[in-house]
């Protein structure tokens, strides 16, 4: 009735290939979930946005801003403008404990957060 599963033993090759494959795709869900994301607005070409931080904070992190560009070893304020007006998913990784949002510019410019990531947060005040 309820007997062994037959087990066919595979080339050490195809193991490896496969558990390679499967490590890599852990990582990278691991990767993406550890992303603070956030979605942002220009209205003009030619116009900029500031990720705000805060003096009092530790930070380290890359940005990559939506368009294709990267800034990495971030470690306050980093800011970026943009060729053409749109709408911008900007994600940060590394150390960014704190977004500080000072200015209401700033704040008028962002449309939402999509995702938290695993960062721990040190304070939320704005």
């Amino acid at each position: 009735m309820f007997g062994y599963p037959n087990v066919t033993i595979m080339n050490n090759t195809y193991i490896s290939l496969r558990f390679s494959a499967i490590l890599f795709t852990f990582l990278f869900s691991v990767s993406l979930s550890a992303q603070f994301i956030t979605k942002w607005e220009t209205t003009t070409d030619g116009e900029s946005i500031t990720i705000p931080t805060f003096s009092g904070e530790t930070y380290d992190y890359t940005v990559n801003w939506g368009d294709g560009n990267t800034s990495t070893g971030q470690t306050g304020d980093a800011t970026h403008t943009y060729a053409n007006a749109g709408t911008y998913t900007v994600s940060i990784t590394g150390t960014f404990p704190r977004i500080y949002f000072n200015y209401a510019v700033v704040r008028a410019k962002i449309l939402e957060v999509t995702q938290w990531g695993t960062n721990a947060w040190t304070s939320m005040e704005a």
